[in-house]
């Protein structure tokens, strides 16, 4: 393990750096149990391990940007969705200051350039009564990521930062500026205002609105077309036979309205 620090005008918190891991979101949890520390941030090279949502495998070589942050006492949140939400957004503004890559956003924790993904966020929280006492945000970046290394699949339906600008990028410079932005976001939720911002801006930029969908659940899906999102960062979707607010699934896009 090699421990590191960011620090810029805005920004000073620990990082801790690993060749490869299981899991950063793993390993996040296992150093605050240990360390005790409000803010931090773990950095893997390549995860063996990496998770998505429904404990589904992140394929994560060599080349990619793989890191969780870990933040303590975000205070009273009307839903911890809103800190996955928050994050997306930061991670669209990301590209588009450090690289002038205009993202769009797949609800409800997907970053996609050009229809194909670029990024994954899985955020995990941890509540006490209606205060969420902490948050882990994993975010993975198909950065300088070599897609023909993925399974056929998944590099058909992925895109690396690389590709896009036909030059490698420097994973410290991302790392620095995604962990600020992110947590600028997320502070912002504390805020009614802030929440309503937040809620405008994935708004504005998200594809799955105005889509026909399929979004599978955990038991059996449902297809119609994607129109809102809540104030709480739910979906809603409206089928043949009712309105639906969704608060977690697989979104399958068909085409847009």
């Amino acid at each position: 393990m090699e421990e590191s620090r960011i620090s810029n005008k805005t920004l000073e918190l620990p990082i801790f750096k690993f060749d490869v891991l299981q899991s950063t979101q793993t390993k996040a949890r296992d150093l605050y149990d240990k360390e005790g520390l409000d803010l931090f941030v773990v950095w893997a090279v390549e995860q063996a391990a990496g998770r998505g949502r429904r404990e589904r495998s992140w394929h994560s070589p060599k080349g990619g940007l793989y890191f969780s942050l870990f933040s303590k006492k975000l205070g009273n949140l009307p839903s911890p969705q809103l800190i996955s939400l928050a994050a997306g957004v930061a991670i669209k503004d990301v590209m588009e200051k450090l690289y002038d890559i205009a993202c769009e956003l797949k609800w409800p924790n997907d970053i996609l350039y050009q229809g194909k993904k670029l990024c994954g966020i899985l955020s995990e929280v941890a509540s006490c009564g209606q205060e969420i006492d902490h948050a882990i945000v994993g975010i993975g970046i198909n950065a300088n990521t070599d897609l023909s290394g993925l399974p056929e699949g998944i590099s058909r339906e992925a895109i690396a930062v690389k590709n896009i600008l036909n030059h490698e990028v420097d994973l410290e410079v991302l790392l620095a500026t995604a962990c600020t932005e992110v947590l600028d976001r997320i502070s912002r939720l504390a805020t009614q205002e802030g929440r309503s911002k937040t809620i405008a801006d994935y708004k504005r930029h998200c594809l799955t609105l105005n889509s026909q969908v399929i979004v599978y659940l955990d038991k059996g899906k449902v297809s119609g077309r994607a129109f809102d999102i809540t104030d709480e960062g739910a979906l809603m979707v409206a089928t043949p036979k009712e309105t639906l607010t969704l608060t977690t699934g697989d979104v399958i896009h068909l085409r847009r309205r």
